[in-house]
């Protein structure tokens, strides 16, 4: 996999215009801790195009899992030279506050969140959308099962090296791309689309407890209980 290529960092470039602009995001993680991680990839796209990429290792100031090995390849001699999260964390929110950020599954938005915090440093205000459930959405048969990022980039036959962090990320772009050309839609109706659900869930069970909860005299709520039949 190479040595960290932190030393090629270059500024980043704000992501603006089109309908069809966001970073992609994906991370590795040194053992079950999702905060662990121990390298970040994005690429960042405009007009529907690639235009910057960057990926670093990250020492994760953690054990490294066998597990963990197996899957991506990095141990802690890969990281040994590597920035911990918190020296590369203000370089990634100028990449990504502001944004839509693509990421595949919640795992990466959780383990960044997490890595962000453990930082002790403010976690960047960005919009996130799920590639896998545009991918749920945009082609039936992963409505409900192989939805699996692998899986769908074979469908749309793009080749990639997975459980690399850049390599994932482009892959979760190509995809977000190809539901774009397949449905119509740009990235801000996938947005609605893929949101509205989960807000109107959310709406519905406000309303669920307000039906169940009986304002009574001010400052009381009276609990409605079981009918009597």
């Amino acid at each position: 996999m190479g040595r960290p290529r932190w030393s090629q960092l270059r500024p980043p470039r704000p992501v603006t215009g089109s309908g069809l602009a966001f970073v992609a995001l994906d991370v590795e993680t040194a053992n079950a801790d999702t905060g662990s991680i121990c390298q970040v990839g994005l690429a960042v796209y405009e007009g529907g195009r690639l235009v910057d990429e960057w990926s670093t290792l990250v020492d994760p100031e953690a054990h490294f899992e066998p597990r963990n090995i197996a899957i991506h390849g990095i141990d802690e001699y890969m990281v040994s030279a590597a920035p911990t999260f918190r020296q590369c964390a203000a370089d990634l929110n100028q990449f990504l506050a502001g944004c839509v950020v693509v990421h595949h599954t919640a795992f990466d938005r959780h383990a960044l969140r997490r890595a962000y915090l453990a930082a002790e440093m403010p976690v960047p205000s960005c919009t996130w959308l799920d590639s896998a459930r545009v991918a749920r959405r945009a082609w039936p048969q992963f409505a409900r099962r192989g939805y699996a990022l692998g899986n769908v980039s074979r469908f749309l036959n793009y080749r990639y090296r997975a459980h690399d962090a850049l390599e994932d990320a482009k892959a979760a772009g190509n995809l977000v791309l190809a539901a774009c050309r397949e449905t119509g839609l740009d990235v801000p109706d996938w947005l609605e689309r893929v949101n509205a659900p989960t807000a109107r869930r959310q709406l519905s069970r406000r309303q669920r407890v307000r039906r169940r909860e009986r304002p009574s005299a001010p400052g009381h709520t009276i609990r409605s209980g079981p009918r009597i039949r």
